[in-house]
């Protein structure tokens, strides 16, 4: 069986953790400092996580907020034009 070699090993000493590339490495120790570097920008948001992916992921929430809304006014607006129509 093949290993790949992981010479970046996290620095703390109660983690034994290792890695094969040093970016891997770097967002692992914002398990330790609590660094979040990747803050959401929508407005009212204060929400800020550790890699980029958790940020992508968390925006699919806000997409779907705005297709929610868009969605509710359709159907405002349907009921509105029916009332109209039957009276």
């Amino acid at each position: 069986m093949f290993f790949k070699e992981k010479p970046f090993a996290c620095p703390y000493s109660n983690c034994l953790k290792k890695f094969n590339e040093k970016a891997n490495l770097t967002v692992h120790l914002r398990v330790h400092t609590g660094i979040k570097p990747f803050c959401c920008e929508y407005q009212g948001c204060n929400k800020k996580f550790k890699t980029f992916g958790q940020l992508s992921d968390h925006n699919k929430v806000h997409d779907n907020e705005k297709y929610y809304k868009l969605d509710l006014l359709v159907v405002i607006y349907a009921k509105r034009i029916s009332k109209e129509l039957c009276h």
